[in-house]
């Protein structure tokens, strides 16, 4: 072909193409309000122009509904979705059947999928599939965690009895260089945790049980204790204290050697009565339930304080994270000889079951991709089957099509309260 010719006809068809592009996009840009539930007879069915206050709904999203065996099927998908405002979208649906569904008094609800990594975890491993895991699991290690633990228990104390003394010097050198700021958050917790809370705490819970158990060794160690004691003893020492000769501190003197010679024996010998009060003094504490929940607040309020929180996260990452001389030791006992041997030999001993796991959870050559893992690619990779339209019965609350009954004139959607599965899985499961 003459390429003259060739270049004419290119230059036609891309003209042609925006043109016509341009003319859809013009086409498309109607903002007139459409009628209520207005059906526009095309080739492939009817299509239902509802308001979507949800504004998840996209382009080629389906619609389900049930049959009279209870099982999933499709019966339409969103060809079109207009923005009305900032609150609402105005959303057709193409439907592919009529007769088996009542559209008119169905409960139109909206799914959306979750991003969630325990609802991911879920739909990959549901509980009958991890049940059996977690067996085929306990199965290996019962037969071969011995083996395994004898070779790696060696290479794991190594690197930890190496990891201390470097994790504990990068501990005190990140606590030097934060003293500031864990001067200011222990003075800000003082004032508004001890103070408040624990002083009172102990005062009305963990005094009244001291002294119920303790009142009675108590009261036996102090009398004898009193009657050991010389009032002259300690009267003319001090006496001569205050005189001006030349030998000062004699009361101090007297203090220790009475200490030493009298009260610590008397204490030594009720050791047995004071063993029995703290056991049932901390037996009580244990099962007081003021003091559980308020020691439980006081966590909890410490673990969700924002400047704790960070200043620990930054002592951690210090201390563990960024610590090369951690890495070091780490690295090389990890790759030597030996690690490598062991971690050789746990590898033959499992890997057939980790296979096994992975053929389950993924799939196999021979019989294709597991449902739950094509939910998996489909919604995270691919961007897919991340909302979706449902046609239950009508609800037994008494209310209509959605809980914003019509919007605009229109048929409004309502949004789901739970997660659910796409329908297309269970379409698929045997």
């Amino acid at each position: 072909m003459n390429p003259v010719v060739s270049r004419s006809i290119g230059t036609v068809f891309w003209i042609v193409a925006v043109l016509g592009f341009g003319g859809w996009m013009f086409l498309d840009t109607d903002d007139s309000t459409p009628g209520p539930w207005t059906r526009v007879r095309v080739a492939d069915g009817p299509v239902w122009t509802l308001a979507d206050p949800t504004r998840r709904l996209r382009m080629g999203d389906a619609a389900f509904t049930r049959d009279e065996h209870n099982r999933w099927r499709q019966i339409g998908d969103v060809v079109a979705v207009r923005g009305r405002d900032d609150r609402s979208n105005w959303v057709e649906l193409r439907t592919y059947e009529l007769g088996a569904t009542n559209l008119d008094s169905a409960d139109w609800v909206v799914h959306q999928s979750s991003a969630r990594l325990e609802d991911i975890l879920g739909t990959l491993i549901p509980d009958q599939k991890r049940d059996e895991l977690i067996r085929q699991m306990q199965g290996a290690f019962s037969d071969h965690g011995g083996e395994v633990m004898d070779v790696m228990m060696p290479i794991l104390m190594q690197s930890m009895t190496a990891s201390v003394p470097v994790v504990e010097s990068a501990l005190r050198a990140s606590v030097r260089r934060h003293q500031s700021e864990i001067q200011a958050l222990l003075q800000r917790h003082q004032q508004e945790i001890v103070l408040r809370r624990i002083v009172p705490l102990t005062r009305k819970e963990v005094l009244p049980t001291l002294q119920r158990h303790g009142a009675a060794p108590a009261e036996a160690i102090g009398r004898e204790i009193w009657n050991r004691a010389s009032l002259w003893r300690f009267g003319w020492r001090a006496v001569y204290d205050q005189s001006p000769l030349p030998k000062r501190d004699m009361v101090q003197e007297e203090w220790r050697r009475f200490v030493d010679d009298e009260v610590i024996p008397i204490v030594e010998s009720h050791v047995d009565e004071i063993v029995v009060v703290i056991q049932r003094t901390m037996m009580d504490l244990s099962t007081n339930p003021n003091l559980r929940d308020e020691i439980g607040a006081v966590l909890a309020e410490l673990a969700t304080d924002e400047p704790t929180r960070d200043l620990i996260g930054r002592i951690a990452s210090e201390t563990l994270l960024q610590n090369p001389d951690l890495r070091e030791i780490w690295t090389q006992t990890w790759t030597s000889p030996q690690a490598r041997a062991a971690m050789d030999l746990a590898g033959r001993r499992i890997e057939p079951v980790l296979r096994r796991i992975a053929d389950e959870v993924l799939g196999t050559r021979d019989g294709g991709i597991e449902p739950g893992f094509a939910r998996v690619l489909r919604n995270q990779i691919l961007g897919k089957d991340r909302a979706w339209i449902t046609l239950n019965p009508p609800r037994v609350d008494g209310g209509t099509v959605g809980s914003d009954g019509i919007r605009d004139g229109l048929r409004s959607l309502r949004l789901a309260n739970n997660v659910e599965v796409y329908p297309i899985v269970r379409l698929a499961t045997p």
